[in-house]
């Protein structure tokens, strides 16, 4: 086992959601505009961003995301998936970016129906404001909820230059990067890409975020090891053990429907740089 550490919606709703969806604190922001527009003042980000915590799932898109799986049915989570705004820094920078994820989670948030969630994501994505103020718009409907989690698909060195305006906009964010085997890779091309990938991460990470960080291996998700599983709630901040049966029950579930990808007897892995990051993350090669 190798780990570093420094350091669907499926929730009911309840009614607290349900009494924020209806009080005066959303209703300068539910109406569809054309031009819609929330900015909110400095004061105001600092005091939502002090009582909430974000936390990002770096993954590989072609694998599964075991750990997303495995903290879902904790109920002190919001787990909100690929949501597709932290690479992003506006609005107009997504605009094409299918919404049908963000539409669950804020009719989550507020208590609707997804057909009436679809016409505030519109407004909300259908302007030109900034990442932050989407969040922000997010912490403020999170009602008791203190903590999102949001899995990001970091695709290339690019990918992973842009998660540098996190550290702008989310000082207290966590990270839960989960790895996956550099020999499960399909072809040469994609053993480089995952080596840029992976490196660009540990960088970052050890650079930015030196004690707000864990790093998990599939593998070691799958086979339920305690210490791992402590460690990845241990840096979100919350408690596992009430939560443990039904969370390891919600990830064998996942896992009979999505096994992890078998490794890649025919590729051959010779480039130093390779092996030494592939140790340094726990696979003996």
């Amino acid at each position: 086992m190798s780990f570093k550490r420094k350091l669907n919606l499926s929730r009911s709703l309840n009614s607290s959601w349900r009494s924020r969806y209806n009080s005066s604190e959303c209703s300068d922001i539910l109406p569809p505009a054309r031009n819609y527009k929330t900015i909110y003042p400095q004061e105001l980000s600092d005091q939502l961003r002090a009582v909430r915590r974000t936390v990002f799932i770096l993954t590989s898109e072609t694998s599964p995301c075991y750990v997303e799986r495995f903290i879902q049915p904790h109920l002190k989570l919001l787990v909100a998936g690929k949501l597709d705004l932290a690479l992003h820094s506006n609005t107009q920078d997504r605009r094409r970016i299918e919404n049908e994820p963000l539409t669950r989670l804020i009719a989550t948030l507020l208590g609707t129906e997804c057909p009436e969630a679809d016409l505030y994501t519109t407004s909300l994505m259908g302007g030109e404001i900034t990442m932050t103020d989407v969040y922000d718009t997010l912490f403020r409907w999170m009602g008791e909820t203190k903590v999102l989690i949001e899995t990001v698909h970091p695709k290339d060195l690019m990918d992973v230059d842009k998660l540098e305006r996190l550290q702008s906009n989310f000082m207290d964010a966590r990270f839960i990067w989960e790895t996956s085997d550099p020999r499960s890779c399909k072809s040469e091309e994609e053993l480089a890409s995952w080596y840029s990938c992976h490196s660009a991460i540990l960088k970052f990470l050890s650079t930015k975020y030196k004690h707000t960080w864990v790093q998990v291996r599939s593998r070691d998700i799958i086979a339920n090891s305690k210490d791992i599983s402590e460690a990845v709630t241990e840096c979100i901040g919350v408690f596992v053990s009430r939560h443990y049966d039904r969370m390891v029950k919600n990830l064998s579930k996942y896992v009979s429907n999505e096994p992890p990808p078998p490794l890649n007897t025919e590729l051959n892995i010779t480039d130093e740089r390779v092996l030494k990051l592939s140790r340094d993350l726990g696979y003996d090669i």
